[in-house]
């Protein structure tokens, strides 16, 4: 989870949401300053952002640096979140918590019925 400095008590109380919710799950927060190095450092198969995946901008395909799931989580309640979940896009407006756990626990079977071999779509 990666939001700016501005967003952090969000970021906060989100990732704890999420740890209560899905308690077997890794959690972790960072800034939007670290967000590349954590995701090339931890290889996460879900980021939510305030951001999108600037992987996917640069056209970087390599190995670690594309994820499965990415929701680029609007801060602003009138524009959209971005969606994308092993390739499949989609928008929402004002997610709820329920629909960012729907696409956690959505990852979460993709990671579970992928052999190790195969990786999913990258977003």
């Amino acid at each position: 989870m990666a939001f700016d400095d501005d967003y952090r008590a969000y970021a906060d109380a989100l990732s704890h949401a999420i740890r209560a919710a899905r308690p077997h799950l890794n959690v972790t927060t960072a800034g939007l300053e670290a967000l590349q190095t954590q995701v090339s450092r931890l290889d996460p198969h879900l980021v939510i952002s305030s951001v999108p995946n600037p992987a996917v901008e640069q056209n970087d395909e390599e190995e670690g640096k594309l994820v499965p799931a990415w929701v680029e989580l609007s801060v602003d309640p009138r524009w959209p979140s971005q969606f994308c979940l092993s390739g499949r896009r989609w928008e929402s407006l004002n997610p709820s918590l329920e629909k960012l756990l729907d696409v956690v626990d959505e990852t979460e079977r993709l990671v579970l019925i992928s052999s190790s071999s195969q990786r999913s779509e990258a977003c």
